[in-house]
This record gives C-alpha cells, sequence and structure tokens, in this order.
C-alpha cells in the first residue's frame, strides 16, 4: 500500500475516500455471497398442512453465512453512514465564539439527519452549524432523501438511508449475524 505524505485535502476527499472503501467492503460481500451460495446452505421442505388444504414450505439453513459476512455488512454500514456525515461537517461553519464545551456539542451534533417520521427539529439541529448562505439548498437535498418521503412508516424503514442507518446502530452494539 503506498500512503501519501500529509497534506491540506479537500473538505470532501474524506467522504470520497470512506465510499472507495465502502465499495471494496461490497466486493468482500458479493465475494461471501458467491462462497456461501456455493456450499449449497439451504434447502426446502414441503409439507401439506394439518388441514390438508394447502402446502407449507419451509426455507432450511443447515448452516449460518460465515461470521465475515457480517463483519463486512457493518464496515460498509460503516463507511457510508461515515460518509454522509462528513458531507455535513464539511459544510458546518462553527462560531469562533463558542466555548470548548458548545463547540465539542456542536462538533458531535453536527450531522447527516436520517427520519423516519417528519422532524423538523431533528433535521434542523443536525444542520445547525451550516453556512446561512446555502442552509435552504443543504435543507431541501437533505429532506428530499429523507425515509419519510416513501409514504407510511413500513414503506419507510424499507427506504436505503433508513436500512443503512438500522445497520450501522447494529453494528455499532452487536456483530451482525443473521441473514439479511
Amino acid at each position: 500500500m503506498e500512503l501519501e505524505r500529509w497534506r491540506e485535502a479537500h473538505p470532501l476527499e474524506g467522504p470520497i475516500l470512506k465510499l472507495k472503501r465502502a465499495d471494496k467492503h461490497l466486493e468482500a460481500i458479493d465475494e461471501y455471497i458467491t462462497m456461501y451460495e456455493s456450499l449449497n446452505p439451504t434447502s426446502m421442505v414441503c409439507q401439506l398442512n394439518m388441514d390438508e388444504s394447502f402446502y407449507e414450505f419451509t426455507l432450511i439453513s443447515t448452516f449460518p453465512p460465515f461470521l465475515d459476512f457480517g463483519i463486512s455488512i457493518g464496515e460498509f454500514s460503516y463507511q457510508v453512514r461515515s460518509a454522509l456525515d462528513h458531507i455535513i461537517y464539511a459544510l458546518a461553519e462553527f462560531p469562533a465564539s463558542l466555548t470548548e464545551q458548545e463547540r465539542d456539542r456542536a462538533e458531535r451534533t453536527t450531522s447527516f439527519p436520517i427520519s423516519l417520521a417528519p422532524n423538523d427539529t431533528f433535521i434542523d439541529s443536525q444542520l445547525r452549524y451550516i453556512s446561512a448562505n446555502i442552509k435552504p439548498d443543504v435543507r431541501k437535498v437533505v429532506d428530499s432523501v429523507q425515509p419519510y418521503q416513501r409514504g407510511n412508516r413500513n414503506e419507510a424503514r424499507a427506504d436505503p438511508l433508513a436500512l443503512l442507518d438500522e445497520l450501522n446502530r447494529i453494528d455499532k452494539h452487536r456483530i451482525i449475524r443473521q441473514p439479511l
């Protein structure tokens, strides 16, 4: 691996590098899927139900997916989620008048909001330090991709951003073990 010497980076270079790293994790996930499926890990059992009115099919897994599979999913979700947060942070301007404690809180709360239900207070709090001259445009873009734009809450939960946020949250607290 060739390392680059320290230099002043473009504010969006970090998110771009994170997305490139996420792409590498996607490649690994594809390889794990191919390896897992090549082992024929599942079978189907078909039985007539108790009333003998229809057949029930049950999918049986002989062994779970590789542990590395869940780890790669977690690393992928982290990189993409982090890239979104970096973009918002790169657009933020923190006033010099903030105390050290206020600055710390401002930095921790400046991130890309993801919401299942309309919540202007939450979204605006995440975008609070975005420069006033671009804030309306940023707010419009962020709002347009929110999961709640899909309609009802169940549809919002199936939104790619909502799934990304959920995967990232799961990965923070435990290893992803169940197949998705």
